[in-house]
């Protein structure tokens, strides 16, 4: 087929680029790069290669290479949503974590649809200790429907944190579910749990936590009040 397609014209770039693909399927980043390079030879501002170019090379660990072809896309059209996504992936691996945030916000912007720009964009702002913009970008992400653990434990263990269990309850549910090992996950929901007057699903929870890490549970008493409390109200 792309033998066919390059007979047709030898000048489109699109076959080249497919091939570049396939190798990159593959996890073969050197043949895959070279298509992407032969692409922009017929097309040097071709977006769809410089973006696929810049993904593998990130996926190289040619980091100097994707930010030198993923700003070249940038000089050409800033206003793609998987661009600037991706610019904030390799500012994260760099980590120059003000800049991934930038990107990362222009991504939700783009695409406020896309639940995994939110959730990066939070995580970002965590990394910056923003946690009153965090929580915001986790809402957004969890409303959209993200099934990730990031964005439940995140959203309500920061909730608990600002003191809005009743929006803490759903969120940590979902990460009980989709993490029923973590102890964290567990001790907080019960701390929701417990100021939404619910104590069955309070000591439910607290006791699981206990029993996944007991001492931690404890440490976590000596730095929060409402753990210590919670812990004093049903002690073992």
């Amino acid at each position: 087929h792309f033998a066919a397609a390059r007979a047709v014209d030898p000048n489109d770039p699109a076959p080249v680029i497919s091939l570049g693909d396939w190798a990159g399927k593959n996890q073969d980043w050197d043949e895959a790069i070279g298509h992407y390079e032969d692409a922009l030879k017929m097309d040097p501002g071709n977006l769809v290669a410089l973006l696929q170019k810049g993904v593998t090379e990130m996926q190289a660990k040619r980091l100097k290479d994707a930010r030198t072809t993923l700003e070249t896309a940038l000089t050409i059209n800033p206003d793609i949503y998987q661009l600037q996504l991706q610019l904030g992936f390799l500012a994260d691996a760099e980590q120059v974590f003000e800049e991934s945030i930038a990107y990362f916000k222009r991504a939700t912007e783009l695409g406020p649809a896309r639940r995994q720009a939110w959730r990066r964009y939070g995580s970002a702002l965590l990394r910056v200790q923003r946690p009153k913009q965090a929580v915001k970008a986790f809402q957004k992400a969890f409303d959209l429907g993200d099934p990730t653990l990031v964005t439940s434990k995140n959203l309500g263990l920061l909730n608990v944190s600002f003191g809005q269990p009743a929006k803490a309850v759903a969120p940590l549910k979902q990460a009980v579910s989709l993490a029923p090992q973590d102890w964290q996950c567990h001790l907080y929901l019960a701390v929701a749990l417990d100021l939404r007057a619910d104590e069955a699903g309070a000591k439910q929870h607290l006791a699981t936590a206990r029993q996944l890490a007991g001492d931690s549970v404890k440490q976590q008493a000596e730095n929060r009040k409402d753990v210590a409390a919670l812990l004093e109200k049903y002690p073992q």
